[in-house]
């Protein structure tokens, strides 16, 4: 059965095999270069303007901002020498969550919840976890929301000034704004966590309904951007968009399922908005090639991500995918088809990991490994997959000769926000 299934896979071009060590990890470091030099590139490496700095040795009070896909966050922070204390704390549902808003309806939302925390001259850290670009003063040029979120009007919307102009109408003061998106925010949370002397390097991880990473970068090598007085940058690296990786027919069907511009990339193979759908085409094609039989004629299965990890760790179980197939043979045969998937896929996201490490230059001894600061519920709650990414990463950091460690770092968004507006 094993053999039958290696060789569906490999007919199907969805083979963990054609996904290539380190010839796809070259491909990825080319596509970062470019990036870096703003040449044409999948890997289109995001400035932040980020200079990864300690704490301040005297306290210093800051607000922070976190507009995520669930949740809008506001707390007052004092940011000390040993880390940041969080007050004031208020949350609210992320307005456009529940029913559309305007970009009015928005921002004003945002002036209510800071506006008592504001003082002259106070400054900002705002994470913003939906499409935007960082501008050199720290502000961020938005594209749009998505998430499920809905704010009409928003793009083309420059975030904090729009912000400050509210402010100041109320009679408020300004406030001096660092904008970050949530992949920096959760290298920056972590670096206000750990001791950066205690790692060589750290890389700010999401695996959740999307994917990306982002590093500490020698400004040297940020061609695109000669103009930095720091001597390190945070780079957003945007790596969701990369296009090297070998797709197959599952892959296809996706695509033309989700994507009008039919646009491959690694985002669609790995990340949880993705991976449920892709795993349900592979489920059909695996039917219709005679891999699987159903109980009752069958066309597509619709499948998230959090029904594949139910399915994943138990097949026997009542359930979406197991109500489907007739016996235990044929869900045993289901978990092999759906572990190769994530065997795949496990092996993409080490090599991206890994291609960031060699960027970075980290993890040169085992003494100062490089910190992997992850972040996202596909990673840490989807044990299955997490096992094939821990597996290549192990056997790629070895070949590298480099060491790491990951760490799972609690209110990052909240933490690398503080970070963020004590290093304006």
């Amino acid at each position: 059965m094993q053999k039958t299934i290696e060789s569906f896979f490999w007919q199907q071009g969805m083979h963990h095999e054609l996904i290539g060590f380190p010839r796809d990890k070259e491909t990825f470091l080319k596509e970062m270069a470019r990036g870096l030099k703003k040449e044409p590139s999948s890997v289109r490496m995001e400035l932040t303007y980020l200079e990864p700095k300690s704490f301040p040795t005297q306290p210093r009070s800051v607000v922070v901002l976190d507009a995520g896909g669930t949740n809008l966050r506001v707390a007052k922070g004092i940011a000390k020498a040993d880390g940041v204390d969080l007050s004031d704390l208020t949350r609210c549902p992320m307005p456009g969550s529940l029913s559309p808003v305007d970009k009015q309806g928005l921002l004003n939302q945002l002036a209510d919840m800071v506006e008592p925390l504001v003082e002259e001259g106070s400054n900002c850290g705002f994470c913003f976890s939906y499409e935007a670009t960082i501008q050199e003063n720290g502000d961020a040029l938005v594209g749009g929301m998505g998430k499920g979120v809905v704010v009409t009007g928003i793009e083309n919307t420059m975030l904090a000034k729009e912000l400050n102009e509210i402010l100041l109408q109320r009679g408020k003061p300004a406030m001096n704004t660092m904008v970050l998106n949530d992949t920096t925010a959760t290298l920056m949370g972590a670096l206000a966590q750990e001791n950066e002397s205690d790692y060589d390097g750290f890389i700010g991880f999401i695996l959740g309904t999307g994917t990306n990473c982002a590093y500490i970068e020698d400004a040297k090598k940020v061609e695109k951007y000669p103009n930095f007085k720091g001597e390190r940058m945070i780079i957003n690296a945007e790596a969701g968009a990369f296009k090297g990786f070998i797709h197959g027919s599952a892959d296809v069907r996706l695509v033309h399922e989700v994507s009008s511009k039919r646009s491959f990339n690694y985002e669609k193979m790995t990340a949880g908005a993705f991976f449920g759908p892709l795993a349900g085409h592979l489920f059909d094609i695996a039917v219709e090639e005679g891999i699987l039989k159903t109980a009752e004629p069958h066309s597509h299965l619709e499948l998230t991500t959090k029904e594949l990890n139910e399915f994943m760790q138990n097949p026997y179980k009542k359930g979406k995918i197991s109500d489907l197939l007739p016996d235990d043979h044929e869900r045993d045969v289901a978990a092999k088809v759906f572990d190769m998937l994530l065997r795949r896929s496990g092996k993409c996201v080490a090599l991206v990991l890994s291609s960031v490490m060699e960027q970075g230059d980290m993890g040169k001894t085992p003494e100062r490994p490089a910190c992997i600061a992850a972040e996202g519920s596909t990673y840490w709650k989807f044990p299955a997959y997490r096992r094939w990414i821990e597996h290549y990463l192990k056997e790629f950091a070895k070949e590298m000769g480099r060491s790491y460690v990951i760490k799972e770092c609690n209110d990052t968004n909240l933490l690398g926000a503080a970070l963020a507006a004590v290093s304006i």
